[in-house]
């Protein structure tokens, strides 16, 4: 996986709804200061960026089925 830049990061954070940075801390077993430092580009935690990615994928995944449905 190849790091993420701070404009991708910043990118991805705004997707992000309220409570999410706290289940991706939850996920990645880390605190939410690791997130957010990720976020930041102030560390490069894989497991922070692979839980966050998957988050999002889920979400888009979900809101597709929703809207199908209709």
């Amino acid at each position: 996986m190849k790091s993420t830049t701070l404009q991708e990061r910043k990118a991805l954070e705004k997707k992000l709804i309220w409570g999410d940075v706290a289940r991706i801390a939850r996920l990645a077993e880390v605190n939410r200061r690791t997130v957010e430092r990720w976020f930041n580009c102030e560390n490069n935690n894989t497991v922070v960026e692979a839980m966050v990615i998957a988050l999002l994928e889920k979400r888009e995944e979900i809101i597709k089925t929703k809207i199908e449905q209709l």
